[in-house]
């Protein structure tokens, strides 16, 4: 069963136990072929969304400038937010409110990297289509490049709350996802929730670190977390791998683990046992208890996935074969 699914049966199941009858699945509407991040912008924060209406004109302009991005221009830059805009949204009843932000990423690994920072210990997971979760009463979602603010204040709409009803409504009109970025597609579909990826600067590789996906994940006795980085070169992982032994090495033991990618090496960095792993133009590594068996198993499906998914490489054409 996809996500939609799920959300359609989500709502159903919960007014039938209400008694009550259920809304009606929002229908995907995406914005016109072509359409610019100022032209997908409007298009979502239509004036009219089935019920709710928007008060007053869009609020576009630099992101900084945005109330509810107030103290994030360090995110900003890191993730990349190439523009925004925001508006107020009422219900047709006039009981409910909605402050709605819209941002356009330059990637789709910007936008979760956003949307991840922004998670604290507090979130809960928000069934929608898109990835989504509920912190201190704010709804964060991201789909593709774009990630999507709703704070609402109201009674509950039918059988969701204003600002899930709402959101439902506005995703859809977002442009179609494209497939997952490559890096992402190393991982389980099952482990990518929104209160387990993330996206961020990989300070375990130094003062000027790449960025790396990661994934928490619940093992049996402690959770750990599984990350990936793409350096670009295999000759960059190279230099990357042997400066982190190398630092690794000056302040406590590490040890080889044999047949695991490339090279591989386990070690104790701090409190955090670590095991590190090289293969292609990829770095990964595992963080947290236990490391040990569990840890080599999850580098091993890791490296695997970075094996079988390489780019084929194309045949030669006639012309180069005439040529030689």
């Amino acid at each position: 069963m996809n996500a939609r699914a799920l959300v359609v049966a989500a709502c159903v199941l919960t007014v039938a136990w209400a008694g009550a009858q259920p809304p009606a699945p929002p229908r995907p509407t995406p914005p016109p072929a072509g359409a610019g991040d100022a032209g997908v912008l409007e298009h979502v924060l239509a004036a009219e969304l089935d019920g709710w209406g928007r008060v007053g004109a869009l609020r576009a302009g630099p992101v900084a400038e945005q109330p509810a991005l107030a103290g994030m221009a360090d995110l900003l830059a890191t993730y990349r937010v190439a523009c925004g805009a925001s508006t107020t949204y009422r219900d047709s009843e006039g009981s409910r409110t909605a402050e709605v932000l819209l941002l356009a990423c330059e990637t789709p690994l910007d936008a979760l990297g956003f949307f991840a920072a922004q998670r604290g210990p507090d979130a809960r997971r928000v069934l929608l289509t898109s990835l989504a979760y509920r912190d201190q009463g704010v709804l964060h979602a991201q789909s593709g490049r774009y990630y999507l603010r709703v704070e609402a204040t109201g009674p509950p709409t039918e059988a969701l709350r204003p600002d899930q009803y709402l959101t439902a409504r506005l995703e859809v009109r977002l442009p179609q996802a494209a497939g997952l970025p490559r890096m992402v597609e190393f991982f389980p579909r099952r482990w990518l929730t929104s209160l387990a990826v993330s996206y961020a600067p990989a300070t375990l590789l130094g003062d000027d670190p790449p960025m790396a996906f990661s994934v928490r994940r619940e093992l049996p006795l402690k959770p750990v977390e599984v990350a990936v980085a793409d350096v670009g070169s295999e000759a960059q992982a190279l230099v990357l791998y042997t400066d982190l032994l190398a630092r690794t090495m000056a302040q406590e033991r590490a040890y080889e683990v044999p047949r695991l990618g490339q090279e591989a090496f386990a070690s104790r960095n701090g409190s955090c046992p670590v095991m590190v792993t090289r293969q292609d133009q990829f770095l990964g590594w595992v963080c947290g208890d236990p490391v040990g068996n569990d840890a080599e198993a999850l580098l091993r499906l890791l490296g695997t996935a970075i094996r079988t998914s390489r780019p084929l490489v194309a045949p030669p054409s006639a012309t180069s074969a005439e040529s030689g």
